[in-house]
């Protein structure tokens, strides 16, 4: 009985100091990187407030620029008017004039948000096809971007024109990328290296 007790009484204790030392670190962490009684303060946060956009601008038909965007809808060719990109000074919303243009000439134009850090977009208002006579949409909401076969070019706008990641693109940057100079990337370090 005593040699089955002895190797019993062997593995137990390996097991145990195995435990105990199964995180050599352990003693050098912090309760908080535990994630024990880690308790988030968020009376300090600042919540996201859109500014308030009253009417779109009206659209410049003689500033469209079409981009090379692959997942178009069938039959449309996208185009953007370069002079309406603006960054929102306080909200980080690129927003621009969007056109869906037809093989056969018909123009439809839309005025658009892009949030990066969410990957939403929104519409604000419409013009005419003629680009003349601007309709702002009643109650504008967010809205996801979503993969589906009328909506994966807003994707391709985001990730190859309007953002970088979560972060929007000036909009001189964009107006580089719409002209087919080469990606600009912004390094999130380099105010830090002046």
């Amino acid at each position: 009985m005593f040699r089955i007790l002895l190797p019993l009484l062997g593995l137990l204790a390996w097991h145990v100091a195995w435990a105990r030392d199964a995180d050599p670190y352990e003693r050098f962490r912090s309760i908080d990187e535990n994630d024990q009684d880690f308790q988030y303060d968020s009376s300090g946060d600042t919540p996201w407030v859109e500014q308030a956009i009253d009417k779109p601008p009206a659209p410049n038909p003689k500033a469209l620029a079409p981009l090379a965007v692959d997942s178009a809808p069938r039959g449309f060719h996208v185009l953007i008017d370069t002079s309406s990109i603006r960054n929102g000074e306080h909200d980080d919303v690129v927003r621009f004039w969007l056109v869906l243009e037809s093989s056969r000439g018909v123009r439809n134009y839309s005025y658009e948000g892009m949030r990066c850090g969410t990957g939403e977009y929104k519409l604000y208002g419409y013009a005419m096809p003629d680009g003349g006579r601007v309709r702002p949409y009643a109650h504008p909401t967010w809205k996801p971007l979503r993969a589906t076969p009328g909506g994966r070019y807003r994707i391709e706008l985001k990730n190859d024109y309007l953002c970088n990641g979560a972060t929007p693109r000036r909009p001189a940057e964009i107006r580089a990328l719409v002209a087919g100079h080469e990606k600009q990337e912004i390094d999130p370090y380099a105010e830090l290296l002046d």
